[in-house]
């Protein structure tokens, strides 16, 4: 069969080959390329030793220094097998020799140390530094750009939720985040704008409720002066009724006497009219309730003044003159309400007590100050009214201005005013003035 291939002229003798194989040996082939035994065909490291153990196989394999690619199929009566096969890429076996070396070389790791030059392989680690620390840097101005506008967003609307409706975002952005941030400055500006409008109603309300006590105030000594006024008049129209020494004396005991509780008012509300602006600086609130207690010492007869004060308090921004006038005006308070009480129908000894403590709530922390009584304590239905000016349920006494004084105060200070119930009997009214966080 290899004979009658190779002359019918279908194996080129260059190229082309084909072989048979039986019992273990060539025993014919067209060209002298497989030794008789066929080792380098069917040997243990022979090209058909990994082959599919199909019947026919294809592989690629080299044969004196040229490679070809071989097809096997077996012979009738699976005695042998018949081989064919053609060169690859003829007259390129030494390009195709210099490029396995060129590849081996570059995969061998010893190549670069012995041929790279040492300057090379620097520059070559420094510019991968540099290209690293390159794209760091780069990503980092990235990162800043897109977190830097939104932590100034995060720290403005911590602003707004303390309170402080006058901030705004400076940082310029683009896009989405550009939007978000105008639309905030532009949230702020219309809160700050409905602030103002709100504060002017309230005042205006506030004004105006109490230009209506107080006149309603006045009205009430008006009316017995007018009385004595008359009373005297008429006497002194018919003296002859006699006693005219007596209604004149007893007309203007009365008439002083009103005289006096107007000028009270008038005082009373004029502190209230022209209550300072705070004056905040780093104060003491231990050392300021010890200072303003002191002023009461012998001043309200009958009733026990306790302090505790916690002793460790840090310097809070306050103003002084004002929070002495707001524990003057809530000692007052707790004083006229256990004065209210008949002192037959009290059921402890009167008794008022001061006292400061540091309280957490959160990540925040508040300094309070707080006023308790063994009075009658404060109605729930009351607590919306009881800072209104010129409300008082003590009757008698004072003129329902203190309160209004202690709320004022603590607006000042951005403290918050709470009235509770208190475990000596009475009212407990604190105030929770806000350490700054740092």
């Amino acid at each position: 069969a290899v004979v009658r291939l190779g002359r019918a002229g279908a194996l080129d003798g260059e190229r082309d080959y084909a072989g048979v194989y039986r019992g273990g040996k060539i025993v014919q082939q067209s060209r002298n390329l497989v030794s008789t035994g066929a080792l380098e065909l069917f040997g243990e490291q022979g090209a058909f030793a990994g082959a599919s153990t199909e019947p026919d196989a294809f592989v690629r394999a080299r044969l004196r220094e040229a490679d070809y690619a071989l097809l096997r199929f077996p012979l009738t009566g699976g005695d042998g097998w018949m081989i064919v096969g053609r060169r690859l890429h003829p007259g390129l076996e030494k390009e195709r020799r210099d490029f396995e070396q060129v590849y081996a070389s570059f995969q061998d790791e010893s190549f670069w140390q012995e041929r790279a030059p040492g300057t090379l392989r620097l520059g070559l680690a420094l510019l991968y530094i540099f290209m690293i620390c390159a794209a760091l840097m780069l990503s980092i101005l990235i990162a800043r750009q897109i977190s830097m506008p939104i932590v100034a967003l995060a720290a403005a609307t911590r602003q707004v939720t303390d309170g402080d409706l006058e901030a705004r975002i400076e940082t310029h952005a683009v896009g989405e985040l550009g939007v978000l941030i105008d639309s905030f400055n532009q949230m702020t500006a219309e809160l700050r704008s409905l602030r103002a409008r709100l504060l002017h109603s309230q005042r205006l309300a506030a004004w105006q409720e109490v230009a209506r006590r107080l006149a309603h105030e006045i009205k009430n000594p008006l009316t017995p002066i007018q009385l004595s006024a008359d009373r005297m008049l008429r006497r002194l129209d018919h003296p002859e009724r006699g006693d005219v020494k007596n209604v004149v004396r007893s007309g203007c005991a009365t008439i002083i006497e009103q005289v006096k509780v107007l000028k009270r008012l008038v005082e009373e509300f004029a502190n209230f009219a022209r209550l300072p602006k705070a004056r905040l600086s780093p104060q003491s609130v231990d050392a300021i309730v010890t200072e303003a207690v002191h002023g009461f010492q012998g001043a309200i007869p009958g009733i026990q003044l306790d302090m505790h004060l916690s002793g460790n308090l840090p310097d809070i921004a306050i103003d002084k003159t004002i929070l002495i006038g707001m524990i003057n005006n809530l000692v007052k308070n707790a004083a006229e309400a256990i004065y209210s009480i008949p002192s037959e129908a009290r059921r402890a000894p009167a008794r008022i007590l001061i006292s400061t403590e540091l309280v957490r709530q959160g990540a925040r922390q508040f300094v309070t100050l707080k006023v308790e009584d063994t009075g009658p304590g404060v109605d729930e239905a009351l607590l919306d009214r009881i800072f209104e000016p010129y409300f008082s349920t003590k009757s008698g006494y004072g003129t329902g201005l203190g309160l209004s004084l202690v709320e004022r105060a603590a607006l000042e200070h951005d403290a918050r005013l709470m009235v509770t119930r208190s475990e000596l009997g009475g009212a407990a009214f604190s105030v929770w003035f806000r350490r700054p966080e740092n």
